[in-house]
């Protein structure tokens, strides 16, 4: 049964892959048409479209380790490998630490083509992303050391390049190297610079944020969070196509999430800066995109209780405040797990706040958690490093 659902899985996956060289529509009857027999893509085999091949792109998985988001460019979040989902359930089928398999199917597949360095560095992305949404930070990065130099030296890879840059920031964060982070994520910013679409420059705005925060560079991470309002204010963020793995005829239009992020990251900055009044604001605004947008049970709208029980913390609301963070870190660790390092860094901020308010003994349980969590993180990766190498071969 778990061979002829991996089986299913791989060949949704394969189909969305080719989804990704075709424009991206929302209607209906074109959807039904990309996922057609007669579509032709970039890994089915036969006789090829006329038309040129557009370039495929791999979502992006810009984050904090304090709070997460998903940013996934144009087309590209029709993955099943989402960072979340409308139900619970798939949500957490998506973070599996086993759900690797199909990718790495995908990778050996492209491999034994002769493909070129802009498909290879693609499909090492892909595998690379599927590590980095599990949390599984060594794999990530190992899969990440290919994709990057074989997107780098493929002029049609621009984009995909920048966002792999991008989202190896995250991982660098996860794993605290900042100042490694905040390196790749300028270059990536630079990148996109150059090629000049707005929204992915906002993006990168936002992702910048999130390092200036960890540095606790707050001025600075205020500035490059209001550039990013400033840009999706008047030019919004594409909708992407979601569809679930369960059916092969689900798809789902979803708005992107850079905009209530960027008033998160915009939210912390003004906390950290004694600008109470505003961060405030911003929690606020952040929150009502989140529940504008999104479902009740989404990481957008854990990341925003987030953002407004800190800004409730900060402006004496303490009831608030607990109500908040505790509701989003147990949102979180139903979605993630409790090892996830996300989660661990949900736990480290709750354990803060409760130490703020002399609550000892719960911060105390929060810390055994905090430990136990990262003790298990520490075999596992220990555990799968002699394996990983090959097995990402």
């Amino acid at each position: 049964m778990q061979k002829d659902q991996l089986l299913r899985d791989s060949k949704l996956i394969a189909k969305n892959i080719e989804l990704l060289f075709t424009p991206c529509v929302l209607g209906g009857a074109e959807l039904n048409k990309q996922f057609g027999a007669g579509n032709s893509g970039f890994f089915r085999t036969g006789k090829r479209s006329s038309q040129p091949a557009r370039e495929p792109m791999f979502s992006n998985r810009p984050i904090l380790s304090f709070y997460r988001h998903t940013t996934a460019a144009a087309c590209l979040a029709a993955l099943p490998f989402l960072l979340n989902a409308s139900a619970p359930a798939q949500t957490n089928a998506d973070y599996r630490k086993d759900s690797h398999q199909p990718y790495l199917d995908l990778l050996h597949k492209v491999e034994g083509e002769n493909p070129s360095s802009a498909r290879l560095g693609y499909a090492w992305a892909v595998v690379a992303s599927s590590y980095q949404r599990s949390g599984e930070t060594d794999a990530a990065l190992r899969a990440y050391s290919k994709a990057l130099p074989l997107l780098a030296k493929s002029a049609e890879s621009r984009v995909n390049y920048a966002t792999a840059l991008d989202n190896v920031g995250e991982v660098y964060l996860e794993a605290g190297d900042k100042s490694e982070a905040e390196h790749v994520r300028a270059k990536a910013f630079a990148l996109r610079s150059e090629i000049g679409n707005p929204v992915d420059i906002a993006r990168s705005h936002e992702h910048l944020a999130e390092v200036l925060l960890a540095q606790h560079r707050y001025k600075q991470a205020q500035e490059h969070a209001e550039s990013a309002v400033a840009i999706l204010s008047t030019q919004k963020e594409p909708a992407f196509l979601q569809v679930l793995p369960a059916s092969e005829s689900q798809a789902t239009p979803r708005p992107g999430n850079t905009l209530v992020a960027a008033y998160i990251s915009l939210t912390l900055a003004q906390c950290r800066q004694s600008a109470f009044a505003d961060c405030q604001r911003s929690a606020k605004m952040a929150d009502e995109i989140a529940t504008r947008d999104f479902s009740a049970v989404s990481l957008e709208r854990a990341h925003a209780d987030v953002a407004l029980g800190f800004a409730a913390w900060k402006n004496g609301d303490l009831e608030t405040a607990d109500r908040k963070l505790q509701g989003a870190l147990e949102m979180m660790k139903s979605m993630m797990g409790e090892t996830h390092p996300v989660v661990v860094a949900a736990m480290t901020q709750y354990r803060d706040y409760l130490k703020s308010r002399h609550q000892n003994a719960k911060a105390e349980l929060l810390s055994r958690s905090i430990e136990y969590a990262e003790a298990v993180r520490m075999r596992d990766t220990c555990a799968k490093c002699s394996v990983s190498v090959s097995a990402l071969r």
